[in-house]
């Protein structure tokens, strides 16, 4: 049709939605925020936070981390330890046995 007043729609974008999270910073809005595979690679790991505001932060995957005990009955806590320091969002996936 070609008449720019007929279409609500700028552009549609599909990514390969991972988690619902929530972000907490730099304000809590407390909707729904997106964790995104954008960018493919062999691990699938999500590299884009796509926040309830619009915006869109990078994410580091962070590889080498540990925990200091398994969850069990009376023990829910765990404490994480990532032994790499990235700058802003981060993720990591550990790999518990059953």
């Amino acid at each position: 049709m070609g008449d720019n007043r007929l279409s609500l729609i700028d552009s549609i974008e599909i990514h390969e939605i991972e988690h619902v999270v929530r972000a907490e910073y730099p304000a809590d809005d407390s909707l729904p925020d997106f964790l995104a595979n954008d960018v493919p690679d062999v691990d699938d790991m999500p590299d884009r936070l796509h926040l309830s505001d619009g915006r869109v932060e990078p994410v580091a995957g962070v590889q080498d981390a540990s925990i200091d005990h398994y969850a069990g009955p009376g023990q829910f806590e765990v404490d994480l330890q990532l032994n790499e320091t990235p700058s802003g969002c981060a993720i990591s996936v550990l790999k518990i046995p059953a």
